[in-house]
């Protein structure tokens, strides 16, 4: 599995229509999903490795978006919504691959 994926399926989520009360679960399960990989994949790899550094931050930005996102069920029929959903698809952002 890999974060293109994985960061894919997150936007798709994100974008579903609001009245789908299963987004935030279907959302929070890719994550899981992508933290379980994301775990597997260093647990194989050299701790000293740029790869690993790597793969640990994207980690750590993954933890940080489940995070924002259970937080954001409680902001669902809030004003705020709109700041949150930037919030969120920013981090979404950051998981996905610099370009060479």
């Amino acid at each position: 599995m890999n974060i293109h994926w994985c960061r894919n399926e997150a936007e798709k989520l994100w974008w579903l229509h609001r009245e789908n009360a299963m987004w935030f679960d279907e959302l929070r399960a890719t994550l899981l999903v992508a933290m379980a990989s994301l775990r597997s994949s260093l647990r194989k790899q050299d701790p000293n490795s740029q790869k690993f550094k790597e793969g640990l931050n994207n980690l750590k930005k993954t933890r940080l978006l489940w995070k924002d996102i259970n937080e954001a069920i409680e902001w669902e029929e809030y004003d705020g919504v709109d700041a949150r959903r930037v919030s969120v698809l920013q981090q979404i952002e950051w998981l996905k691959p610099e370009k060479d």
